[in-house]
């Protein structure tokens, strides 16, 4: 049976290149656009790690280069924010999340070298945004007076420098002189947000009541549920009456997620849209093709049933030799296809998102050609062998 429509098929090769080639390219069209939309689908059923509903970011700009000195603005910024009753808490935070900021810095453990996202706050940044310490603790009072910056780092970090090795109490520094010792491990901060992968992370302590050299961008504020928007203008004018220099923007986190998120998702959506009108395109030409097929062979089929073909067999033959067109045609696409990961060209996808985008990729080719073949099929298994044999 297979033999036998190879043999048809390469009988009329002019058209089924045709089918084959707009197989071929509806299936890497497809491929590339699910391997995108599972890639970050999978992304965003990661747990991000921190709580940003009612949360603010309030950035200043200094007008100048950072002064150590300038903790002691943020300091006095902090106590007045605090007496506001619409705010429930804030801690000074260097990069705010769901932004594009990024500090990077290597980390040194038993002659390893890895590179980890960096972030400094305070004592009470950890119960602010509800971070699950899943080893040790965050940063605390213990930690004044000591010769070593303490460091809370994630699951991923430990992982990598430490694998089964407990890391608490551990210098990640590459010198005893500027020792950085982990006090604890969280279970995860994805600064970046849901739709951006995951990565290792540290944070550093900071205090706003002594200078300090890290670079601080804004506060992290926790307000009470329901809180208006007219509460920024006041907000900002108090900052404004300590920090006279210095220019305040606020922005809900919540905000900064939807923009993010909206980066990934809005190019994802156009992308998804033109797949959309290619497989209508590809599936009117199938359909066209077929129809004008059996049109052409109404003598062939009315013969084929004069000698007994049942009507199943003439459906089964129609699809069949659709089937076995898109079966080349993915088959040279996939061939294609797996240059993608073999070459590296987009370095962020895993194999196993290429893996479920092949299999989506086939399965949804097979059935838009089984679609397309359904209705010139059976209307094939209509044509009376009396009709076809008098065709002229």
């Amino acid at each position: 049976m297979i033999q036998q429509l190879f043999k048809m098929i390469w009988k009329r090769k002019r058209a089924a290149s045709l089918i084959i080639a707009e197989i071929m390219v509806c299936f890497l069209v497809i491929f590339v656009v699910t391997s995108f939309a599972i890639h970050y689908w999978d992304l965003s059923r990661q747990p991000l790690g921190f709580k940003y509903e009612n949360m603010w970011q309030i950035n200043f700009d200094t007008g100048g280069e950072w002064d150590s000195e300038h903790t002691k603005i943020i300091d006095d910024l902090i106590r007045a924010a605090r007496e506001f009753p619409q705010v429930v808490d804030l801690a000074p935070l260097s990069v705010p999340p769901f932004r594009g900021s990024t500090w990077t810095s290597t980390v040194f453990y038993d002659g390893m070298t890895h590179d980890a996202i960096h972030n400094s706050t305070s004592d009470g940044f950890a119960d602010l945004v509800g971070l699950e310490i899943i080893e040790g603790r965050w940063f605390g009072p213990q930690d004044n007076g000591q010769s070593y910056i303490p460091v809370v780092i994630n699951q991923r970090l430990k992982d990598l420098l430490f694998a089964n090795e407990s890391p608490l109490g551990k210098n990640i520094a590459d010198n005893e002189s500027d020792e950085r010792r982990v006090v604890g491990v969280i279970k995860e901060f994805r600064q970046h947000g849901e739709m951006r992968p995951l990565a290792t992370y540290a944070f550093r302590r900071v205090r706003t009541d002594m200078p300090s050299d890290l670079f601080l961008r804004g506060l992290a504020v926790k307000v009470k549920p329901g809180t208006s928007v007219q509460f920024e203008e006041e907000l900002l004018n108090s900052f404004d009456a300590i920090a006279k220099t210095w220019r305040f923007t606020a922005t809900p986190w919540h905000e900064s997620r939807q923009s993010q998120m909206n980066r990934v998702r809005i190019p994802i959506l156009i992308m998804i849209t033109i797949a959309g009108f290619l497989m209508l395109m590809v599936a009117m030409g199938l359909f066209g093709v077929l129809w004008q097929s059996i049109t052409q062979r109404r003598q062939e089929l009315g013969v084929r049933r004069a000698f007994g073909a049942t009507s199943k067999h003439i459906h089964l033959q129609i699809t069949g030799e659709l089937w076995v067109k898109a079966c080349l045609g993915m088959g040279i696409g996939l061939l294609i296809a797996i240059q993608a990961p073999l070459l590296g060209l987009f370095g962020f996808i895993q194999l196993t998102v290429y893996a479920k985008s092949m299999l989506v990729s086939i399965l949804f080719v097979l059935t838009l050609v089984t679609l397309c073949a359904w209705y010139p099929s059976w209307m094939a298994t209509k044509i009376e062998p009396a009709e076809a044999l008098h065709y002229e």
